[in-house]
């Protein structure tokens, strides 16, 4: 772990969180029910700068900044396994996760440690998730997408009802908010 690493992850991740913080404000100001967002913007991904999650989180930024830049280099084996937990850690303890909402959410089935960002081999229940945490997880979408130059449509068409399933009333909730706040 380099202080360069450790820098990046930082840097990254505060920015992160304010480009969530910006589609917040987006979705308090179409919608004045989600008001309760305020209180949400300073904890959003707070989880990922102490305990269990930071050093794992450190690698899994660098990895996706080598990806992004072309450049060959893997989580340690050390690393990988504190990594996958770190993950499944910080989905279980955020509201704005699927993962959060699925009372039997299983992690050896529910989460691809492969491919992150992969269809696992069973699917996530969301349908519990209520719509506040679906706002926040739309922002986080967002965001996302802002930093990679990808559009949050694209990822919604991807993971819903393939990675997490939510019921036909939340999908077009979702697909209303990012309609209103995405441009």
């Amino acid at each position: 772990m380099t202080k360069e690493m450790k820098t990046h992850f930082d840097d990254r991740t505060k920015m992160h969180i304010k480009l969530v913080q910006k589609y917040m404000g987006k979705i308090i100001n179409i919608d004045k029910q989600f008001q309760a967002l305020k209180k949400r913007m300073s904890k959003h991904d707070a989880s990922k700068f102490r305990g269990t999650e930071y050093i794992p989180y450190v690698s899994i930024t660098w990895m996706y900044k080598c990806q992004r830049d072309g450049v060959e280099w893997e989580i340690p084996d050390e690393m990988k396994d504190k990594a996958t937990k770190a993950t499944i850690h910080h989905m279980l303890s955020n509201k704005h996760h699927p993962e959060y909402w699925d009372e039997n959410f299983d992690a050896d089935e529910m989460f691809n440690a492969k491919n992150r960002d992969g269809v696992p081999r069973k699917m996530v229940d969301g349908t519990e998730m209520e719509p506040l945490s679906i706002a926040e997880m739309i922002a986080d979408w967002c965001a996302v997408s802002e930093e990679r130059g990808t559009n949050p449509n694209d990822w919604l068409n991807a993971n819903v009802n393939k990675r997490w399933k939510f019921t036909d009333l939340q999908v077009k909730f979702m697909k209303t908010l990012l309609k209103k706040i995405w441009e």
